[in-house]
């Protein structure tokens, strides 16, 4: 029976608080001096570190001497961090906030990886394990503010691999909030890049006036924006709300006015509704989406000049009930909203419909996926009691994602109408490709098979511990694939009757490096080959594929 968790939530396991697109940071500059040193590029090899490759380059810090430390000039008060550390097996280092408040990165330790270290004395441990294998780039963000609330300093966010681990952690009785933004390697490899800041300022350099608006009933809650041949209601309105007096059962809404900008820069927009919506600046749309969207932020980049523009926003709320914001953000200041405040009430739910464990047996759920920009329909789920889950699109035989921890976030198929039937992984995600991986060995590029005709599905079967094995035919030859948890990754077992003619894309990526006879890293993921198979790297069309012949059987293991 499945475990199902409904609950009024404070936190989100797969936030998008930092926006689908960040707009640039600033970039953080550090004093380096031995032992610390600069690097373009680093591969640690899990099975032996003595032949981690270090290549000569300025845009990764590094140190292996213990108890090393470096410095950041960076003003500690309010501000939001985003950065990537790289570690060795051994590895155990400390981002500094100051000299009584510090981020935890021990590479032995599951529970207190990106915990927070109070006074040199008190841990607050992480809400969930986010932490990714040696040698492995792992994304840290994080919001502080110093000044805090009623004087109380506090940890707004921190955010590892994508996963929520803080949230609004009060410090009281920190001794000082004294001191710099630093870096200590206790024990073994420690490397950083891509360290961004933002120092949120008190200031909002973007403003709106002059707002009419023009509401039109619709015929139904098609996303066209088809309105009746009738009387329109317009006027002006002092601020963008959803509070316009109407007798409309469907309608748009359109609002237009003045765009002020205090000086020039990048800016980012992230609208939150439910419905539909778009805005504008210019003539030009900044972000939108025809998508029928449940409070799922969605953000955009534009480039503006100061002095006055115009903007347009155009909201639909489909079936449900009225509901916007229009969040503006910058590169020195706090993210703030220039809706009506009561357009957009504080959510009573987020995220809502977990299927958190995996009993006795492993569990699938029928889903849509977003991937890659693309909803995809026919895409398979696995949940298991070990912790490791997986994604499969069953037109392609592809295996999308995989992910450790908590299962999924099932919201938007259950909840209300379930109109998007959308499955969101709940744990350490590493999104890999939807490609049909067999190929013919006379032609490595060849085009893509039609999924009804060609390459079909003829069905999956479940084994005793609920695991499907998959099955396809496809000229004249059928292929099985099967996907279980094994050592805390996945065992992929690939087979097919056909030993001479055709071969299995492992996996593809930007880059790949072979660390041994049996063991690669693929982007930001390891593939070990577990049973003796012929294995070479092809690059079609400037990506790098990661092959073997089939003969018979071939099982390798994914680790992340």
């Amino acid at each position: 029976m499945k475990k199902i968790i409904i609950l009024k939530l404070l936190l989100l396991q797969t936030l998008l608080v930092f926006g689908q697109k960040d707009f640039p940071l600033n970039t953080l500059t550090w004093s380096i001096s031995s032992p610390w040193q600069n690097a373009s590029k680093i591969t640690l090899n899990p099975i032996n570190e003595k032949k981690t490759q270090i290549i000569d380059g300025n845009s990764i810090i590094y140190s292996k001497a213990p108890n090393s430390s470096i410095v950041s000039a960076i003003k500690l008060q309010d501000l939001k961090l985003k950065f990537y550390i790289l570690q060795s097996k051994s590895g155990n280092a400390k981002l500094n906030l100051g000299d009584n408040l510090s981020l935890i990165f021990d590479m032995n330790s599951n529970d207190t990886f990106g915990a927070i270290l109070k006074n040199n004395e008190t841990i607050i441990k992480p809400l969930a394990e986010a932490k990714r294998k040696e040698g492995l780039w792992q994304k840290v963000e994080l919001v502080l503010s110093l000044t805090g609330l009623n004087g109380i300093p506090v940890i707004e966010k921190v955010i590892l691999n994508d996963l929520l681990i803080h949230s609004n952690v009060l410090l009281p009785n920190l001794k000082s909030t004294n001191g710099s933004l630093s870096f200590t390697n206790l024990t073994g490899l420690l490397a950083f890049k891509d360290f961004e800041y933002i120092g949120f300022e008190k200031k909002q350099p973007i403003s709106i006036s002059n707002l009419t608006y023009t509401l039109e009933e619709t015929y139904n809650a098609d996303r066209s924006f088809e309105s009746k041949k009738q009387e329109k209601v317009s006027g002006k309105s002092a601020a963008l709300t959803t509070d316009i007096p109407n007798n409309f059962n469907k309608y748009i809404l359109h609002y237009k006015g003045d765009l002020t900008v205090e000086k020039d820069a990048m800016y980012g927009f992230t609208l939150e509704h439910q419905g539909t919506g778009k805005l504008l600046i210019d003539g030009e749309q900044v972000v939108g989406s025809g998508e029928y969207l449940y409070r799922n932020p969605i953000s955009g980049l534009k480039e503006i000049k100061a002095g006055k523009h115009s903007f347009e926003y155009i909201y639909h709320p489909i079936y449900w009930r009225p509901v916007f914001g229009i969040e503006v953000s910058g590169a020195d200041f706090r993210p703030y909203g220039l809706n009506d405040p009561k357009t957009l009430p504080t959510r009573q739910l987020e995220g809502g419909i977990f299927i958190d464990n995996v009993e006795s047996k492993a569990k699938t759920i029928r889903s849509f996926l977003n991937f890659n920009e693309t909803k995809l329909t026919k895409v398979i789920s696995v949940g298991t009691p070990e912790k490791i889950h997986y994604s499969f699109d069953l037109d392609n035989g592809s295996l999308l994602q995989v992910w450790k921890g908590k299962f999924a976030d099932v919201t938007q198929m259950w909840h209300e109408r379930g109109e998007p039937q959308l499955l969101y992984p709940s744990g350490l995600l590493t999104v890999l490709n939807d490609e049909i991986p067999f190929f013919e060995l006379s032609n490595e590029v060849q085009p893509k098979s039609d999924v009804y005709t060609e390459f079909v599905n003829i069905g999956y079967d479940l084994d005793e511990g609920g695991i499907p094995t998959y099955t396809y035919n496809w000229k004249n030859a059928n292929f099985t694939q099967k996907f279980s948890p094994s050592n805390g990754g996945l065992f992929c077992e690939i087979t097919s009757n056909q030993n001479l003619k055709f071969g299995y894309t492992i996996a593809i990526g930007n880059e790949i490096t072979k660390l041994s006879d049996i063991l690669y890293k693929v982007d930001n993921f390891y593939i070990e080959i577990n049973e003796k198979a012929k294995v070479y790297i092809k690059e079609i069309n400037g990506k790098y594929y990661l092959r073997t012949n089939l003969t018979g059987k071939i099982a390798y293991t994914l680790t992340w």
